[in-house]
């Protein structure tokens, strides 16, 4: 079975508690798992024998080929904090260096001789594929697997987009695609985290059906990307110098999460000014001052093209960013090409 959700969402979340269901010794009259077995806290801890977890890693060196077993402590570690997380910051919690993550020929040869072997507790055995799309051309390894897998045996994929899975795997799976996570969902999230209702309102319409954005959000100091974005336009749309140079220094003061985490900011601003535009209130994701800016912006002659052109400027600045750009120049640059893609007619 193949599970999509977009980023942020709930595949990895709704496939562990399909597998805790399934590896559940003592179900409940009502058919439930019962939460409380040592299978059901095995597989809360990641550490169940019988449940095997397969996801991108990168070769350390090129002495050794690295299979997911050299990674599978932290990576318990990475889901058990989080099972919202995108593969590209569990890549990034690994290595500052720019490294690209697959699922190598290597993985591939490791699962099949795994899943031949009998189930250590007699029951079923089940493989976890966390992100499918970083199975390149020898995913096709796993063809036989997939489609005559042995007796009481699970093959549950989990991915984002299913354009970047191979046709061969794809056509071999039932997928279940998920729909994004509501806001009130999130803001319920939230606040049982004690977090302030209103806090987990605004943080809730900010991350769009993104969890792991929304606790990403919620985990950092206070900072009022509002005012910091506002004092930006400003300085943009007046080409007031001495408010730009001000706003320059307090963003290169800035780390580069935090920098990166404005831009996001930015880039969905832009992107809500578009359904200002366009659609009724209810599909807004903005609170009251975010709708007092847009349609501030949009009276000066903010149109749709100049949102989108943007947007996409915002979100090559954090791309950049996760790249250890040189900061201060990326900023000054960043400025000028907003700037443009705001007044252009």
């Amino acid at each position: 079975m193949l599970f999509t959700s977009p980023e942020g969402g709930g595949a990895m979340p709704l496939v562990l508690d399909l597998a805790k269901y399934i590896l559940c010794s003592n179900k409940t009259e009502d058919g439930n798992y019962c939460n409380d077995c040592n299978s059901c806290n095995s597989v809360d801890r990641l550490t169940h024998p019988d449940l095997f977890l397969t996801f991108p890693v990168f070769n350390k060196d090129s002495k050794k080929k690295y299979t997911c077993n050299d990674f599978i402590i932290p990576y318990r570690e990475f889901i058990n904090n989080n099972p919202y997380a995108p593969a590209t910051a569990w890549i990034q919690s690994l290595t500052s260096e720019n490294k690209q993550g697959n699922i190598s020929a290597e993985e591939c040869k490791s699962i099949s001789s795994k899943m031949m072997l009998k189930s250590i507790l007699g029951g079923a055995k089940i493989l976890i594929v966390w992100y499918a799309e970083y199975l390149g051309k020898d995913g096709n390894r796993l063809l036989k697997l997939i489609e005559e897998p042995p007796k009481n045996t699970f093959i549950l994929f989990v991915a984002e987009n299913t354009n970047k899975i191979l046709g061969t795997i794809l056509s071999r799976t039932q997928h279940y695609k998920l729909l994004p996570i509501s806001n009130q969902e999130i803001e319920n999230k939230l606040i049982a985290q004690n977090i302030d209702a209103e806090k987990a309102n605004e943080l809730a319409k900010q991350s769009e059906g993104n969890v792991y954005k929304a606790l990403q959000l919620a985990n950092q100091k206070d900072q009022n990307y509002f005012n910091h974005l506002r004092n930006w336009l400003n300085a943009l749309y007046t080409n007031n110098g001495v408010l730009l140079s001000s706003w320059l220094k307090e963003s290169n003061a800035m780390g580069k999460e935090e920098l990166k985490s404005f831009f996001h900011y930015a880039e969905h601003i832009f992107e809500q000014s578009l359904r200002v535009m366009n659609l009724p209130e209810d599909y807004w994701s903005i609170t009251q001052v975010e709708t007092r800016l847009i349609k501030g912006l949009i009276s000066k002659g903010l149109q749709a093209t100049n949102c989108e052109n943007a947007s996409s400027k915002c979100a090559q600045a954090a791309y950049h960013l996760e790249r250890n750009v040189y900061k201060k120049v990326m900023l000054h640059a960043i400025s000028f090409e907003v700037q443009e893609a705001l007044l252009s007619k």
